[in-house]
């Protein structure tokens, strides 16, 4: 089999559009979980700094303005994984102001996840795990 080919950068930015015009919850979180792993391997690259900076720029959008709790949780998680260490992704999130992002989105995030918390259903767990990791990442990011 030949190898994949690598995604361009016109390809990256119409997944991230399908992410954030799509009505629907379920195609939003699995373009969301795509990206994070596209993300985490081009982490894992040399000059992949401005794909990454796209994807960075995209799950914080979604982290900070998709109307559904559990797509914004799913975008936390999948920052968390994608810029968690590294000096090119320290770099992109320096660039696109990744921890200052992430402190207007908390306490709006927590205060989402107090108030709905009961109608969560399956998705709470996922969204109560995003909650705690936030704090910590920030606190993570904030001391690098």
């Amino acid at each position: 089999f030949p190898s994949p080919q690598p995604l361009s950068r016109d390809q990256l930015c119409a997944l991230c559009d399908l992410g954030r015009q799509s009505p629907c919850p379920s195609v939003r979180a699995n373009v969301v979980n795509s990206a994070g792993s596209l993300g985490s391997v081009l982490a894992k690259q040399p000059d992949s700094a401005e794909k990454l900076t796209l994807i960075g720029t995209f799950l914080t959008e979604v982290a900070g303005k998709d109307a559904v709790l559990w797509v914004v949780a799913e975008a936390l998680d999948a920052i968390f994984d994608v810029f968690g260490d590294g000096p090119q992704v320290d770099a992109v999130a320096a660039n696109i102001g990744l921890v200052a992002k992430l402190r207007q989105i908390s306490p709006v995030f927590k205060s989402r996840v107090h108030k709905e918390r009961r109608s969560l259903g399956e998705h709470f767990p996922v969204v109560d795990n995003a909650r705690v990791n936030l704090t910590r990442f920030i606190k993570y990011k904030e001391g690098c």
